[in-house]
């Protein structure tokens, strides 16, 4: 996830959990089920959070987990890594 460091100093362990169990789905060691819970963790982070750059860090995990059991949300990680490096500030040019 190439936007996760744009998440603050300290990334959220629901954040790093997510993106690892879906690696662990990729192979077959994950089931849709478990990717789809970590997901909604990742998601919960969000709701959590305040500063709106976390937020759609957050969001754009949650999406690109959630592709394990919907291949449409990957269109929302993608959104959501432009919402945070434009909230970053970060302009590709």
């Amino acid at each position: 996830m190439h936007v996760l460091h744009l998440f603050g100093d300290e990334i959220e362990e629901r954040l790093i959990n997510a993106l690892n169990l879906v690696h662990e789905w990729k192979v077959g060691n994950a089931s849709v089920g478990e990717t789809r819970n970590a997901s909604l963790g990742a998601i919960a982070v969000a709701r959590e959070s305040s500063n709106p750059t976390a937020i759609v860090v957050a969001r754009s995990v949650g999406y690109a987990v959630a592709t394990a059991h919907m291949a449409d949300h990957s269109l929302g990680a993608a959104l959501y890594a432009l919402k945070a490096i434009k909230n970053a500030g970060n302009f590709i040019r």
